[in-house]
């Protein structure tokens, strides 16, 4: 996981603003208690999700439009990207409960992959 001690290192000035970076696993465990305001951020080298990609959250609530231009400027040039926001990720599971209410966990990653890549929901074949 090269990126994943890319993340952290070039993160680490950023631990004085935001919160601590987490496994998407833990943000997809968690995601209740998931503020609306956060934003992901996962490391721009990043090639495809897995449940251990490290995730930044950013709260962008009280920001201007300039001072969030300002902020994704810095973010990117730390080598992170935006990732998904709360309801993003929430749509993706629902949309995966509504092809099949028990779901495995691989089709989560393979939806979430796909969305990322595409700005589209995956349709699972059922077998």
């Amino acid at each position: 996981m090269r990126h994943g001690k890319f993340f952290l290192k070039n993160a680490r000035w950023l631990s004085a603003y935001f919160d601590k970076p987490q496994k998407l696993e833990w943000w997809l465990q968690n995601i209740e208690n998931m503020s609306r305001d956060y934003w992901l951020y996962i490391p721009s080298s990043t090639e495809e999700i897995t449940f251990e990609t490290l995730c930044l959250p950013i709260n962008e609530d009280d920001l201007s439009p300039e001072e969030q231009d300002l902020q994704d400027e810095m973010l990117e040039k730390s080598g992170l990207s935006c990732f998904f926001y709360k309801d993003q990720l929430e749509d993706i599971i629902s949309n995966l409960k509504a092809q099949n209410q028990n779901f495995e966990k691989n089709n989560l990653l393979k939806a979430i992959n796909y969305y990322w890549l595409n700005d589209a929901f995956i349709t699972i074949k059922s077998t």
